[in-house]
């Protein structure tokens, strides 16, 4: 797994046994983000989450390889890549899915649906 650093937009690597579903862990918002190195789509939301990260910098945004982690995008029905969770405080408050390049939400629109559910 990795997490783009609100300060910096860096991928750094998450310790073992983190869970996104424990409020102890998770004291901000946090977006699970499972894309595939193979998929054109999951590609193009880097700069997508680039956006976001800069404009709501108390989302911690986890990018999850699903092929990497197969029985996390297993656990969370994920399907369609990219596949965007929003938890707050341990729970599922939205899901995002995108199948197609051209479904791909704006930047500005996924930061005003992001700050709803926050």
């Amino acid at each position: 797994m990795t997490t783009i650093d609100n300060s910096a937009n860096t991928f750094t690597v998450l310790p073992d046994g983190f869970n996104p579903l424990d409020p102890e862990q998770t004291n901000q918002p946090l977006l699970l983000v499972f894309s595939a190195a193979w998929s054109g789509s999951s590609r193009l939301i880097d700069s997508i989450l680039e956006q976001v990260s800069a404009q709501i910098r108390s989302l911690t945004i986890l990018k999850i390889d699903s092929e990497v982690y197969p029985d996390l995008a297993s656990q969370y029905q994920v399907h369609p890549l990219p596949t965007l969770l929003l938890f707050c405080k341990g729970e599922l408050v939205d899901r995002i899915e995108e199948e197609r390049t051209e479904l791909l939400m704006p930047a500005e629109k996924l930061i005003q649906r992001l700050q709803a559910c926050l």
